[in-house]
Order: structure tokens, then C-alpha cells, then sequence
């Protein structure tokens, strides 16, 4: 529970004569708890999208911080989730939390990594008969080529050709 009610009696009373009865109600608030934003994941730079979530608070969230490069930004969302898209640099997001009358408080964050976009490299002159090897920077866990007719060619993180043509790598 956030809140506990809590009754009280008190009587009043003087060498044994007793006077009025007074009630009264006492609303205990539990402490704010900021909870986990869930969801850390890596993208790639500039076109990506994604979602990060709040999940183990108590209290409301009054608000969000987007944190990238020490620098901190407020997000006026009280929603228990927050979009992102688009970005270009590392960031962290937390929700500020508060229950009641008690201070607010700051979640566990998550942690948007970026992956630079990868690099094909390979020479740009075929010579004939002189096959040319095509990589990519970085390591992932698929890899399409394919050509500039976009005929299937490969699944391999790497594609060795003679024939000069616009290639293209799909990976995730």
C-alpha cells in the first residue's frame, strides 16, 4: 500500500473525572521509491525508435530525465512508459517519483547504447579476375548481402566477389 490510515481516540481525564472524546485520523504515506526504467538496450545511430519503461515504484511519476553526455534534461511525462527516436548518442533515462507528501525520488535508470553504423570495407577496384573480399566493422549476429538488383547473395559476416556492382549488407 502508498498510504495507511491510521484512527486515534484520545480522552481527556483529571483526577478520575473524565471529560469530552476527541477522534481524529492519521494518513501515513509510504515512501517514495523510484522503481527500475526497464529496457537498456543497444541501437544503431541516428534512425532507431524504442520504448523504455517504469516498473517496481511507489508513488507517481512526476516526471522524466534524459541524461547524455552528464548533461540532464527534464521530460514533462508523466506517462509509465517513454518513446524514443532517432538518437545519436548514448542516454539514460530515469523517472522521478513521488508518493504523497513525501520527497521524490529517482529510478534506477536504463540505458540506450548507441552502435555506430558499420562500415563496409573491401578495395573499390575489382581487377579481372582478382576476386575482393567485403567486411564490415563491428560484430553482429546476422548478415544479408546482397546486390544492387537486390539478389540474395550471402549470409556470411563477409563477401568475396569479381564482379563489379553496388553491394549492400543488411545486419542486426
Amino acid at each position: 500500500p502508498t498510504q495507511a490510515e491510521v484512527n486515534y481516540s484520545i480522552t481527556a481525564s483529571n483526577n478520575g473525572c473524565v471529560g469530552g472524546t476527541t477522534s481524529f485520523k492519521l494518513l501515513v504515506d509510504a515512501s517514495s521509491f523510484g522503481g527500475t526504467v526497464s529496457s537498456s538496450q543497444t541501437v544503431f545511430y541516428g534512425n532507431n525508435s524504442g520504448t523504455v519503461t517504469m516498473t517496481g515504484n511507489v508513488g507517481s511519476i512526476v516526471r522524466w530525465k534524459r541524461v547524455q553526455n552528464g548533461i540532464t534534461t527534464d521530460i514533462a511525462s508523466t506517462n509509465n512508459s517513454l518513446d524514443f527516436i532517432n538518437l545519436s548518442q548514448n542516454t539514460a533515462y530515469k523517472a522521478v517519483v513521488k508518493n504523497g507528501v513525501c520527497l521524490d525520488t529517482e529510478s534506477q535508470p536504463a540505458v540506450v547504447s548507441i552502435e555506430p553504423l558499420p562500415i563496409i570495407s573491401g578495395s573499390a577496384n575489382i581487377i579481372m579476375g582478382n576476386p575482393v573480399t567485403l567486411s564490415v566493422t563491428g560484430s553482429y549476429s546476422t548478415y544479408q548481402w546482397r546486390n544492387e538488383s537486390v539478389s540474395f547473395l550471402s549470409t556470411a559476416s563477409y563477401y568475396t566477389t569479381n564482379i563489379s556492382d553496388y553491394y549492400i549488407v543488411t545486419i542486426s
